[in-house]
């Protein structure tokens, strides 16, 4: 009886574990949105390999500051995400980070390079003929 318990317990631990998602890719934008502190839009893609979607969050860090976390469901399968990055000067490796429950579930650093600033200013014009 005691072995069969064991025998339970065992198969059904992998099952309470840690959901299994993970980061596919992170890709940079050219977009910063208005806001201070400066930061840059990044497209995450993650994989989550449960046959349900999964709560989390997604955050990313620079070796000199932290982006806020964004909370998402990632859906069976591959997702895409919005996740804010901390604006930065120099190349520098970003760290992503995902947690399901408080619980760091994966981690994947990636090399990033600074993006140039633009202001776009959009001038109304008409042109007459005399």
């Amino acid at each position: 009886m005691r072995s069969s318990f064991l025998l339970i317990a065992a198969l059904a631990t992998p099952l309470m574990g840690a959901p299994n998602v993970r980061v596919i890719s992170a890709e940079p934008t050219v977009l910063f949105p208005r806001g201070t502190p400066l930061q840059q839009i990044a497209y995450v893609t993650l994989l989550n390999e449960e046959s349900q979607p999964v709560q989390c969050e997604i955050s990313a860090k620079t070796p000199g500051d932290a982006g806020p976390a964004v909370s998402v469901k990632a859906m069976t399968g591959s997702s895409r995400h919005r996740v804010l990055v901390p604006d930065i000067a120099s190349p520098v490796e970003v760290q992503f980070t995902i947690r399901v429950s408080g619980q760091v579930v994966a981690q994947k650093k990636y090399p990033w390079q600074p993006q140039r600033k633009w202001k776009l200013y959009i001038v109304k014009s008409s042109h007459e003929d005399l």
